[in-house]
């Protein structure tokens, strides 16, 4: 059985309070916890409540433009 992913408008997000309960193994699909949203407020952490940590799709530049981790090798 999967678990329910949360959408990127969830009030979830960013919001598990990490002076009761700090996340320090991986989410559900083995992502890191903590990934921070920099447009949604940390209402009491940086975690996201639940099983999964929410990762926008491109969270590595392409959505910003920052291609500093970019490979430039060709497959």
């Amino acid at each position: 059985m999967r678990a329910a992913r949360l959408r990127l408008d969830s009030p979830a997000l960013d919001s598990c309070d990490d002076l009761v309960y700090s996340p320090t193994r991986p989410d559900y699909d083995l992502d890191s916890r903590g990934f921070d949203f920099t447009t949604i407020p940390d209402l009491l952490g940086p975690f996201d409540r639940g099983a999964d940590e929410v990762r926008p799709l491109f969270a590595h530049g392409f959505e910003a433009g920052n291609t500093t981790g970019w490979s430039a090798t060709v497959p």
